[in-house]
């Protein structure tokens, strides 16, 4: 939260638990966030506002499954929580290690997956297009997609048109025809591609958009069960989502309700219980009760 020019960190009652007093800060990612001190330190601190680690590269991701992208002369590495360089700035790029030590880069424009360690999955066959989501990365060949798992093995043949990464156990996939569907982990087709656009499964909702540029929601057999009526929806977070209704946002639960009128511009989703809103310029924080906990200069609607 930002305050007099300086950043601290509030939590869910709005008070300062981390009074504001760096240059720059970012969100708590891992356990850890990125801050800059008046004094020009560049590291990450802990809950207990700790100043764990100190970093001056040029740039160094937020912590996530334990580990940080770093970047050194223009090339990108691994760092631990404890500083450790784990794998050398060699990379082109480097995505963020997932939940079972995998991660993504790119060398010369292709890219390859690799363990934590730095040994290499897939050798090569295939065009590569993500890390791995719940144990498959995105891959193709001749045209069509498909998935290969940990092994570097294909176990969903190229045959799509389009897919996207995995989520909640699903994967999107379109058709020749240009229709939105879902497929399994073992590629079967559970949804069939019939919609407009459609987005990632999130909390056991998937956004779809229609022909007229329509927002709503479905669940996991296809069903729709938030009519598509809205100018835009965002995904549901801790079982609320953004919609907005003449440009102006809010938040629906996950039975459609309305439950923070569409007021702002714009509101983002929640995340351990806040949300971050903007009115007339000016940036809050609300509850999932929409009461404010810091509430924006200006406001008199509530």
């Amino acid at each position: 939260m930002k305050k007099d020019n300086l950043y601290g960190f509030i939590n869910e009652d709005g008070k300062f638990v981390i009074e504001p007093t760096y240059k720059i800060a970012r969100d708590f990612s891992d356990g850890l966030a990125s801050v800059k001190t008046i004094d020009g330190i560049k590291g990450f601190i802990d809950y207990d506002n700790n100043l764990v680690l100190t970093m001056d590269y040029g740039y160094v991701s937020d912590f996530s499954n334990g580990f940080a992208v770093f970047r050194y002369e223009g090339k990108e590495g691994l760092v631990n929580k404890n500083g450790e360089v784990v794998i050398k700035p060699k990379f082109d790029r480097v995505g963020n290690v997932d939940t079972h030590g995998y991660l993504l880069v790119e060398i010369e424009g292709k890219r390859y997956i690799i363990d934590k360690n730095g040994n290499f999955v897939n050798k090569g066959g295939f065009n590569l297009f993500s890390h791995f989501n719940e144990g498959l990365a995105l891959v193709s060949k001749d045209g069509k997609d498909g998935f290969i798992n940990e092994k570097g093995e294909l176990v969903i043949d190229c045959k799509y048109k389009n897919c996207w990464t995995f989520s909640e156990g699903l994967a999107l996939i379109s058709s020749d025809d240009e229709k939105y569907g879902y497929i399994n982990t073992k590629g079967d087709i559970v949804i069939e591609p019939q919609f407009y656009q459609a987005f990632d499964f999130k909390e056991g909702f998937a956004r779809f958009r229609d022909s007229k540029s329509k927002y709503g929601f479905i669940d996991t057999t296809g069903k729709v069960v938030i009519k598509n009526k809205y100018q835009y929806v965002g995904d549901f977070s801790e079982g609320l989502a953004v919609i907005q209704v003449k440009d102006k946002q809010g938040y629906i639960d996950t039975s459609g309700k309305v439950i923070v009128k569409p007021v702002f511009e714009p509101a983002s989703e929640f995340k351990n219980g806040l949300a971050r809103v903007n009115y007339g310029g000016e940036w809050g924080y609300i509850n999932k009760e929409g009461e404010f906990v810091y509430k924006p200069k200006g406001f008199d609607l509530w």
